[in-house]
């Protein structure tokens, strides 16, 4: 059915929103057979800035929907110098990826709400039987320690990214060997949770969003995440 993207090419508000409304959900974001793009994409190559805005605000489509070709609207918008549609769906899409973060935080603290404390270490390192002795002398590896406590997580780890090729530093080797930036560090996340208030009362409680730090541990210093 490609109602919605004739009135997208259109730019007919009403008729673009009611078609998709008529649509099963996972269908308001399929590709025409032609070009490949999604109402939305139609909406943002035409310019149709007041259609991109109904689209989103109602929920019928998601800046992010990528059409046959892999781009999204933002794409489009953007590749075409679109300044108000651009900006439109700029601002949808953070929106979007907070919220997919927001349900990825919910997931884990319910699967640490779950799990039964542990610690472990987790050594990573290019293991190919024929290559691995060449790469081990120049590719990244680490050692990670790993604690879960109730609904907090704990990694320390010491590979903190890469100088670049001939800096000098530790695991490279000059040239044009790449050199790996390392230095002692811990990420403590902490999932969301209720705590009693100060007063003490049972029945009082707070709720503490989630909390995440990366903390230099040769400078005794954090960045809260």
């Amino acid at each position: 059915d490609l109602t919605a993207h004739a009135a997208a090419f259109a730019g007919d508000v009403p008729s673009t929103l009611a078609a998709l409304r008529a649509l099963p959900a996972a269908s308001r974001a399929a590709a025409d057979p032609v070009h490949g793009n999604t109402p939305l994409q139609i909406a943002a190559l035409r310019g149709h800035a007041p259609l991109v805005a109904a689209l989103l605000e109602s929920g019928l489509a998601r800046a992010t929907d990528r059409g046959a070709r892999r781009w999204n609207a933002l794409d489009e918008a953007a590749l075409r110098g679109n300044t108000a549609i651009t900006t439109l769906l700029a601002r949808a899409a953070v929106s979007e990826a907070k919220a997919s973060r927001a349900a990825a935080r919910a997931g884990l603290a319910a699967a640490l709400a779950g799990a039964t404390d542990f610690r472990m270490e987790v050594r990573w390192e290019f293991g190919s039987p024929v290559l691995g002795p060449l790469l081990r002398a120049v590719a990244p590896h680490d050692t990670y320690r790993v604690w879960k406590v109730g609904s907090a997580v704990r990694i320390d780890g010491s590979l903190r990214g890469l100088d670049g090729p001939g800096s000098g530093g530790s695991g490279g080797g000059g040239g044009a060997l790449p050199s790996w930036r390392r230095g002692p560090f811990s990420l403590v996340w902490h999932a969301p949770r209720r705590v009693a208030s100060a007063d003490g009362a049972d029945t009082d409680t707070t709720e503490l969003p989630a909390t995440a730090w990366l903390i230099d541990r040769d400078r005794n210093s954090y960045v809260d995440l």
